[in-house]
């Protein structure tokens, strides 16, 4: 809204202002035109909307942000905007939700005040006027209770919802965008099936046959009843599996044909034949529509389809991906099950020895225990894990409360399995609204004042605190760092409203089992909630720690009667942290899986003990191949493809040389190596080599063409660093915005290290080997403790020297300015060169501040996961406060940028020059 004010005395005519003084008027009339001509929304929001809320009876005029919606990138039409209501976007249901291309059902019963809405297997049920929300027939609270309101111009009454919490139910993304105010929901892909359209917002998954990816268009793996449905045709028939496929659309049957085994499935049916037996499946095929590209698919089971025709099967939670791989058998023919639905088939090998060969035979499932929370722990998980997660306690009080104290009353102990925070205040305590921010658990208390300051309140769920008052809006902040993103907690308020309550819950192993399935033996952890896992290897024992998670089971210890697993233990080696050991048998590798609560370990005998004890390393010449006669060996690159505990690398050649390489196959002579594939891709031929693990290598030049020499990665290269551009994915980090445009740190970290940095890094003359925490926009795990854990462990499976983390840092004011480095006491001892964590950072951190010329604000010891939990000396870069405009606008400087990324380089270079590997 524009406000011209004229007061007395301050209009005046004298000759030598008029022409300064019309300029003034001529201005302010043009804005005032312009005004008149903004679109309706715009000029809405200018004037402000007239409202009437039905359940207080009154009007009122809003004059706050109007919300704009979006879905996947097209605005969503609607007559009556979206407004703001206690700092939740409220959003007309029906317009933004059922008439969009979103397309959720509804039932509205206007007596009882009830709506319901559903979407595939989600149904929600909302009340109007109240937070409490039946999600799937569990109870939930919204951020804000449903509101009938009418848009008075409009002459329109809307029901309006929270409009965050209603997409992120539904399986959506939500993004708010203060500076344009616009709210992007995306996810999601509209699909036919079942006789339904439906917006399928579930797995999106991926096929791969031996290693390779298969292209899926546009219709992707969906997990249906916890069944991966695969593509049939593209998966089957067009890949190079070369299955034989059919597809009757009159009776809906598809047939499936590989050697002498033939599988019928029918659409909507449980039952399927193998080789005319009839099989009971676990969920039913499906014929899907694509609604927007009109592609139509057959989706059938993967791990039925597969493991009958005679692949092996298995599907990786991490990477949502069906893995399909032809399987060893003892005579060379395609083994089958000929009705299993499990895999476990001999395919008409009886397991006798032929020719001196096992094979791969396969055995028999089998569950060698299984345990669970004791009797003595039930009462105190039972209590945990009821636990919901509230967003606001109280209501707004007349008076202001004085917030007294902060303590820790009770720590985390065996007797207690929980931890209390009591807030003190010399009057009642208005409303306060909670959230969590990563593993920030903030408090914002209405008419309220805390001293505001930052100490650390003793605690092991909880460490620091931080009280900040804010003036303008007289309400404090109070916020407690969690040890745990996965941290359960409550907040009670005394009778008299004066003394508040904070609870906080450890993590539960909750259930530990082990056996074999699908020819791999296994150890299965269960966890209350999402899981954070360390493991190490000692020898041959697997060691798995749990922190922060209270070892549910007690202290068991099993020998075991499988081959892989010698035996397996668990132990509290604390009251908050569980640590799992399994004896592994000589002659086993290992695999892990996560999935949120659970984290699996498979392991399956190495093809070293499968080649009759014969050793696969043959590393110095593990793979040779020739080139062609145009390209030199000067033209070839090189690119490490970790990622995911997926091991490749690729060789790349210009041009197309497939067919050359058809005719000079590549040559391997080492087990370590898994498969090779040639394919041309982006006018380059691309060599792609999986291995069993992660492998150095280097290239040599020979008389007949090029050999490749694999290894750890130690023996391989003198100088190992492992960088982790911060955050990634759906961890932004800091978010401000510059002139306008959303600047996030994960963004600033990713261009700095890695786009940047790696130029220096990968140059020839660079003494340096570098690997990366992330390769783009991406994480591993949406957990973000999950996910440090994880960075942090990647150096002692790469073989790192060191560890250096890129961050940004922000306060709640514009005044911090510099550069600090941290590093973590925890993690400072010397290693063989000499170098510590410390020492780290003090070169860094002197390096930084001289070429950069930002404030050093020094070196700081600090607990953080990925410099404390690290196996190497590590650091962690906090570069530049992003919540102060200038040095925000510094660190978006490509000049800046490249200097930040040059001396990181250089110093690092210098760490080795000083402390020398000695490799």
């Amino acid at each position: 809204m524009i406000v011209i004010r004229c007061r007395k005395n301050q209009l005046y005519y004298k000759s030598e202002e008029k022409k300064f003084l019309w300029s003034r008027i001529i201005s302010i009339v043009t804005m005032l035109a312009l005004l008149c001509f903004l679109p309706i929304s715009q000029a809405d929001a200018a004037a402000g909307l007239s409202l009437y809320n039905y359940q207080t009876k009154k009007n009122f005029n809003y004059t706050d942000k109007q919300v704009v919606y979006t879905y996947n990138g097209k605005r969503i039409a609607t007559k009556t905007p979206g407004i703001i209501m206690d700092g939740s976007s409220m959003a007309p249901f029906k317009d933004i939700f059922v008439n969009s291309e979103i397309k959720m059902k509804y039932n509205l019963d206007e007596k009882k005040g009830k709506l319901t809405l559903s979407s595939g297997d989600t149904v929600m049920v909302l009340t109007l006027g109240s937070k409490s929300v039946l999600l799937n027939g569990k109870k939930v609270t919204a951020p804000y209770a449903p509101v009938k309101i009418k848009y008075n111009a409009q002459k329109s009454s809307k029901i309006l919802v929270p409009a965050r919490f209603i997409a992120e139910a539904f399986g959506y993304s939500y993004q708010w965008n203060s500076s344009t105010s616009i709210a992007s929901i995306s996810g999601g892909i509209r699909l036919n099936y079942g006789g339904e359209d439906v917006n399928y917002t579930s797995t999106q998954g991926k096929v791969t046959f031996d290693g390779t990816e298969i292209p899926l268009n546009s219709i992707p793996v969906m997990v249906v009843d916890d069944t991966a449905l695969l593509p049939a045709w593209r998966v089957f028939a067009k890949s190079s599996m070369k299955v034989g496929y059919t597809y009757n659309q009159d009776t809906e049957e598809v047939t499936l044909k590989k050697g002498d085994v033939t599988i019928q499935l029918t659409i909507g049916s449980k039952t399927a034949y193998v080789n005319g037996k009839a099989k009971t499946l676990d969920t039913v095929p499906l014929f899907v529509t694509n609604l927007s590209s009109k592609e139509t698919s057959v989706m059938v089971p993967g791990n039925f389809v597969a493991t009958n025709l005679g692949f092996a099967y298995s599907w990786n939670y991490g990477v949502k991906t069906s893995q399909i791989t032809t399987k060893k058998v003892t005579d060379g023919n395609t083994g089958t099950d000929n009705g299993t639905d499990n895999g476990t088939g001999n395919g008409g090998n009886n397991g006798s020895n032929t020719g001196g060969h096992t094979g791969n035979i396969e055995m028999p499932d089998t569950t060698l225990f299984q345990w669970g929370v004791l009797p003595e722990l039930l009462e105190s998980y039972t209590a945990a894990s009821n636990v919901v997660n509230i967003t606001e306690i109280s209501q707004d009080m007349a008076s202001s409360a004085y917030i007294e104290s902060v303590s820790l009353t009770q720590i985390l102990s065996a007797a207690t399995r929980k931890e209390i925070y009591t807030i003190k205040s010399a009057s009642p305590i208005s409303k306060t609204t909670i959230k969590e921010e990563g593993n920030i658990l903030k408090l914002l208390v209405n008419n309220a004042y805390i001293n505001t300051a930052t100490y650390n309140l003793g605690g092991i769920l909880a460490g620091e605190f931080n009280g900040v008052y804010h003036a303008i809006e007289n309400n404090s902040e109070l916020s407690f760092k969690l040890s745990s993103t996965d941290t359960k907690y409550e907040v009670n308020l005394s009778e008299d409203k004066c003394t508040m309550t904070v609870t906080l819950y450890p993590n539960y192993v909750n259930a530990i089992t082990a056996g074999r399935k699908n020819n791999e033996e296994f150890v299965t952890i269960t966890a209350m909630e999402d899981i954070s896992v360390t493991l190490a290897e000692s020898g041959n024992y697997l060691i798995m720690q749990l922190p922060f998670t209270v070892n549910g089971m007690g202290n068991k210890n099993t020998d075991s009667s499988l081959e892989g697993i010698k035996a397996v233990s668990v132990t509290g080696v604390n009251d908050y942290t569980t640590s799992i050991t399994i004896d592994k048998a000589i002659g086993y590798d290992y695999r892990v899986e996560r999935n949120e609560n659970s984290y699996t370990v498979y392991l399956t005998k190495s093809s070293s003990s499968e080649n009759g004890g014969e050793t696969e390393e043959n590393t110095e010449s593990a793979l040779q191949f020739k080139l062609p006669a145009d390209i030199l060996f000067g033209d070839i690159a090189t690119e490490d493809r970790y990622r995911y505990y997926q091991n490749k690398i690729a060789i790349i050649l210009p041009g197309n040389q497939v067919q050359f390489y058809d005719k000079n196959p590549v040559t391997v002579s080492s087990g370590v190596i898994q498969d090779v594939t040639v394919s041309y891709v982006n006018n380059q031929t691309e060599i792609v080599i999986e291995t069993s693990k992660l492998q150095g290598f280097k290239l040599s030049e020979t008389q007949n063409g090029v050999t490749v020499k694999l290894g750890d990665p130690r023996d391989i290269y003198q100088n190992i660093v492992l960088l982790d551009p911060g955050h990634g994915g759906n961890a932004a980090g800091a978010t401000r915005t510059l002139d306008g445009v959303k600047i996030m740190e994960k963004d600033l970290n990713m261009q700095i290290l890695y786009n940047l940095a790696q130029k220096y890094f990968n140059a020839p003359d660079s003494p340096i080997k570098i690997y990366y925490t992330r390769y783009g926009d991406e994480v591993r795990y949406s957990n973000t403790t999950t996910e440090n854990y994880d960075r942090a462990a990647q150096a002692k499976r790469i073989g790192a020297d060191l560890y250096v983390s890129l961050h940004m840092n922000s306060f709640t004011t514009a005044t911090p300015v510099g550069t600090e480095v941290y590093y973590n006491s925890q993690n400072n001892k010397t290693v063989a060169s000499g170098l510590t964590s410390k020492k780290l950072a003090e070169m860094l951190q002197k390096a930084l501040t001289a070429n950069l010329g930002t404030v050093s604000r020094g070196v700081k010891d600090k607990s953080l996961i990925v410099t404390r939990e690290n196996s190497v000396p590590a650091v962690l870069i906090e570069l530049g406060f992003m919540s102060n405009q200038q040095e925000l606008a510094l660190l978006n400087t490509p000049e800046f940028q490249e200097k930040a990324a040059k001396t990181i380089y250089d110093t690092i270079c210098q760490v080795f020059v000083e402390y020398p590997t000695g490799r």
